[in-house]
């Protein structure tokens, strides 16, 4: 029986006749091959993987979200703290810069100089002005 190149293998059995070459095979080498067993560590790799994916996923929740608690928790502790230390600064410098008027005033004999708060409060003045001036220049409104 002659076989054209284009026809279909002829099986017999569990033998087949090649439709290129007319030679007969056996049915067992044309089956897929067999799939090979998996490494004897696949679990440790399974659970590596779950971690993984578990630690992505907390990663990208939890970790904003306890940030933003902190964030809630001392937020107000570390704003009060700062507005004391701040005011605190500011009537310490009020207080030094008098003193050193008085001290300036008492070695130099300047009458004028007996009450400088006058000066230290518009020196203040002047300066806050200015800083608040040049921070509204900057401002994105």
């Amino acid at each position: 029986m002659a076989l054209s190149a284009d026809a279909p293998a002829a099986c017999c059995g569990s033998r087949c006749l090649s439709s290129k070459t007319g030679a007969a095979t056996n049915l067992a080498t044309m089956t897929a091959p067999v799939p090979s067993t998996p490494p004897p560590d696949w679990p440790a790799q399974a659970a590596d993987a779950i971690v993984r994916n578990v630690d992505k996923v907390r990663n990208k929740t939890t970790v904003p979200a306890r940030t933003a608690a902190k964030g809630l928790k001392y937020g107000p502790a570390v704003a009060t703290f700062i507005s004391v230390i701040s005011v605190l600064l500011l009537i310490g410098s009020l207080r030094f810069f008098e003193r050193l008027l008085i001290k300036i005033g008492d070695t130099w004999s300047v009458s004028w100089l007996a009450e400088p708060m006058w000066m230290i409060y518009t020196l203040f003045g002047v300066v806050f002005t200015c800083t608040g001036w040049r921070l509204w220049s900057k401002a994105k409104i």
